[in-house]
């Protein structure tokens, strides 16, 4: 069973998100995250749900668009033209 409430898990996801968009290797920007979670005791099931649900969003992702985190809300721009 899940230590991490929905809430928690949701949070990591986009907090990850963010921090891949703004890299210029976003695939191991994601797996140094991962890691650091499980440096800071989070549970490997609950990682390895942060993991399947980072990558479809790193996917949608354009060049050059970044993700802006406010509280739960992820805002994506792209550059201005």
């Amino acid at each position: 069973m899940s230590a991490k409430s929905q809430l928690s898990i949701h949070a990591a996801v986009m907090n990850c998100v963010a921090r891949c968009s703004e890299s210029n290797t976003p695939y191991a920007s994601l797996g140094d995250f991962l890691e650091s979670l499980i440096q800071i005791g989070w549970e490997l099931e609950d990682v390895q749900t942060v993991g399947p649900a980072v990558l479809p969003l790193l996917g949608e992702l354009k060049d050059g668009d970044t993700v802006v985190v406010r509280d739960t809300n992820v805002v994506a721009r792209r550059p201005s033209s």
